[in-house]
Formats: C-alpha cells, structure tokens, sequence
C-alpha cells in the first residue's frame, strides 16, 4: 500500500505481471491518516479499456465532515473485463483545507479471474 501521502495521484499503470483480456476483480481500499480539522476529501479512479472503449469508476470519496477524523475509509470492490494488453490504471484526486495536512493510505489489489 501507500502511505503518508498528502497529494493527488496523476493517472498510473498499475504494476502487474503480464495482463491479459479477461476479468479482473479490483479491490481499493483508502483511509485517512492524518486528518484536517477543517475540510479535505479523496477519491481513487480505476481506468481501463474494454471493446477498444476506455471505462473507469471512483470510489465514492472520502470528503468532509466524514474525512474530519482518521476513522474515515472507504473499500470498493468491482469487476471489470479488459482487453488485451490493456493497462489498469489508478489515480487519486486529493484536496486538502491545510495545504498538505490531510494524510492518506491507499491499496489497490487487483486479481485476475
């Protein structure tokens, strides 16, 4: 997973062994760990591609009050179909009141069915 973080994530390929067109089961988890008292939120986007059209979803978010505090989290799991060597990417969209104050934790997990 990721920790300590305290910025937004521009879109990456996740780091998978060889990926093939099929389903996957993408598991997101995310958590606050610093919080800012006064207003922060986070969203994770998952990108792919399927029938040559580029898809994705977002977690729902983690925004104020409910990010006020380190016990806000959120867990997503959904599966998708890929094609053929197309890469799965994530990306984080971070705002934070403080500059810099609200911390976050990601894991992204994502297995082949």
């Amino acid at each position: 997973p990721l920790v300590a973080q305290h910025a937004s994530i521009a879109t990456t390929p996740m780091t998978l062994p060889a990926v093939s067109a099929g389903f996957y089961r993408v598991n997101i988890y995310q958590t606050i760990t610093t919080a800012d008292p006064v207003s922060s939120s986070l969203v994770t986007t998952i990108g792919w591609t399927d029938g040559g059209v580029a898809k994705s979803f977002a977690t729902t978010g983690l925004t104020t009050p409910a990010a006020y505090t380190t016990a806000a989290n959120d867990s997503v799991v959904k599966m998708i179909h890929i094609d053929n060597s197309s890469p799965i990417t994530y990306a984080v969209t971070y705002s934070s009141n403080t500059p810099n104050m609200m911390q976050y934790a990601l894991g992204v997990v994502v297995e082949k069915l």
